[in-house]
């Protein structure tokens, strides 16, 4: 039977972070391995994408990462949109992108 556990973003953004500014970051890493590997599957809220690109953004501000880090293309397998200016963005940003009224 598969394993059904709820991520919150906090723990989520745990994953990308690096263990020095990260405590947990070696338990959340096993836990999404696991999930990635099909043993379990990791549920949570929509808001999450937003919460965690807010996070990605502090850190950039606070120098935990680069600008230039492109981490959002990690945890993004492709950026769904039907505005062409936002789609420019994503694709910018190295994101793959799809359009659905097109």
């Amino acid at each position: 039977m598969i394993k059904f556990s709820y991520i919150d973003t906090s723990a989520f953004v745990k994953y990308y972070g690096k263990p020095e500014f990260e405590k947990g970051c070696e338990k959340v890493e096993t836990i999404v391995n696991k999930a990635r590997e099909g043993e379990s599957i990791l549920i949570s809220s929509f808001l999450m994408v937003g919460e965690v690109v807010s996070v990605f953004d502090k850190w950039v501000r606070i120098k935990v990462i680069g600008a230039s880090d492109k981490i959002s293309g990690r945890f993004l397998d492709e950026f769904v949109c039907s505005d062409d200016n936002l789609l420019r963005a994503a694709e910018k940003e190295g994101l793959n992108i799809f359009n659905p009224e097109k």
